[in-house]
């Protein structure tokens, strides 16, 4: 498994996945959510997801760790940002990847001064991308995933478009309709959303991923399953 094929299993549902009860989530309150990894029988690492509300509004923590004999996996994902004007508006995205030889300590800031989003690599001053325009809406990816698993089962009803910022430039994710799945008894309601990348050049990106979530009591939405079906075989991360 490559670096980007392991990112992009998290970075595409805010690492979503999950098994055990996951309480309903509000924005005053912290949360985290762990996760176990397997790339189809062979368990890989395990990752971590946590919210915490802040004074300004929010910060937001993403770990991905496996020592595996196949990849040495040390990466760290920190968000900041404001619930206003809209719930999950991005201020600063900080990716510290390492990944078997690779380094990269990348940072994406939200401008609302200059409506500008722009993009650093600390590690790598050759490694550039030109500012972004920033309508003061476009989230960095995990802020986005977030943002939506505060929407009711009922919002994935139809297929959308979700445009996002990533490490380094903004993506469209599409969004297949939900899937609803069988509910036994005394079971909270459960659908399965399909996920995909459109490139720039309008195809798409051949990687398909599949996530469960769960609605809680108040609406809100908990990851619980996440595969994804990629080149280098299926991964699946599930909340432990």
């Amino acid at each position: 498994m490559n670096r980007l094929a392991f990112r992009v299993l998290f970075a595409t549902f805010g690492g979503l996945a999950y098994l055990p009860v996951a309480q309903a989530w509000q924005l005053s309150q912290t949360e985290v959510l762990n996760y176990r990894v397997k790339w189809g029988p062979l368990t890989m690492g395990k990752a971590s997801l946590a919210y915490s509300p802040t004074p300004q509004g929010y910060a937001l923590e993403v770990r991905l760790k496996d020592s595996s004999s196949l990849l040495n996996l040390q990466s760290l994902y920190t968000v900041q940002g404001r619930h206003t004007p809209q719930a999950f508006t991005s201020s600063r995205y900080h990716a510290r990847q390492q990944e078997n030889d690779y380094r990269a300590d990348k940072v994406v800031e939200f401008n609302g001064s200059t409506r500008r989003i722009t993009y650093t690599n600390h590690l790598d001053a050759n490694d550039q991308a030109p500012p972004v325009g920033w309508d003061g809406k476009l989230r960095d990816v995990f802020s986005q995933l977030y943002a939506l698993r505060r929407q009711p089962l009922s919002a994935y009803g139809k297929p959308q478009e979700l445009q996002v910022m990533g490490t380094k430039r903004p993506f469209v994710l599409l969004q297949g309709a939900a899937q609803p799945l069988p509910q036994a008894k005394n079971e909270r309601p459960r659908a399965r959303v399909t996920l995909r990348n459109r490139k720039e050049d309008g195809s798409l990106a051949k990687d398909v991923w599949q996530v469960t979530l769960r609605e809680e009591a108040d609406g809100t939405l908990t990851p619980v399953v996440v595969q994804a079906q990629t080149k280098f075989g299926t991964f699946t991360a599930t909340l432990k």
